[in-house]
Order: structure tokens, then C-alpha cells, then sequence
């Protein structure tokens, strides 16, 4: 049986070497991060949408909400920014389909905020396939 093992907030899959794992994340949003579904009389606020980061030392296919976002393989230390993803209120699916090639597969995944800052409101949750 794999074991996940989690260290300094990344994710490593042990024995995962030249296989591909699906990962879902459920994202819990408290409040409304998607601009195009804005309640009647409610101004635009792009700073509440936030960005999304991947550091990872795979190919990856990352979903949103069933959107599909390009990922570009970088190496771990330096981490790929998926621009203004819209997380609605409520649960979120954050799919990453992983595939690993001559390295067990490690990954990390946060959203931030426009300021740098991380997105307050938000809570997430793991399944592995």
C-alpha cells in the first residue's frame, strides 16, 4: 500500500515513479471569489480572485471547477502561478493529474492572494487515486 507523506506543506507519493495519480483537492470558500457571479448591485472586486500555485517535479494537468489551466513543468524550487482562478462559494474541485516520470512524485499546491498574501476564508481537503 502507497503511503502519502507530507513535509514542509508538499505532498510526496512513495513508489510513484512512471506512474499517473489524480489528485483532488475540495477547496471551501466562504465567500464568493468568482466576479462573473456577483450578486445584483455588488461592485467588481478583482482582488478577491486569487491565484493558484503549483510547485511540483511533474507533468501536471490541473482542473478547476471542470476548467482546464495550463501548467508548464518547472522544477520544484520554482513554482508555476495559474492566474485569477475563480472559486465559487461553497465547495470547489481542484483536480491535478500527475504524472510522474523518473522521480516519485512531489507536489505542493496554495492560493494567494493579488497582495502576496494568502487567501483568508478558505479550507481544503485531500483524495488521492
Amino acid at each position: 500500500m502507497t503511503r502519502l507523506e507530507k513535509k514542509a506543506g508538499s505532498i510526496s507519493i512513495p513508489d510513484s515513479k512512471g506512474q499517473t495519480w489524480f489528485l483532488t483537492a475540495f477547496v471551501d470558500s466562504e465567500i464568493n471569489r468568482d466576479p462573473t457571479r456577483r450578486a445584483a448591485h455588488e461592485l467588481p472586486d478583482s482582488s478577491i480572485v486569487p491565484d493558484l500555485y503549483l510547485a511540483c517535479n511533474c507533468q501536471v494537468k490541473c482542473f478547476i471547477n471542470g476548467k482546464e489551466y495550463v501548467v508548464e513543468k518547472k522544477g520544484f524550487m520554482d513554482p508555476i502561478k495559474i492566474e485569477d482562478v475563480l472559486l465559487r462559494k461553497g465547495i470547489n474541485r481542484i483536480t491535478l493529474v500527475c504524472q510522474a516520470e523518473e522521480e516519485d512524485i512531489r507536489i505542493n499546491a496554495w492560493f494567494n492572494r493579488k497582495y502576496g498574501d494568502p487567501v483568508p476564508g478558505i479550507t481544503y481537503r485531500l483524495t488521492l487515486d
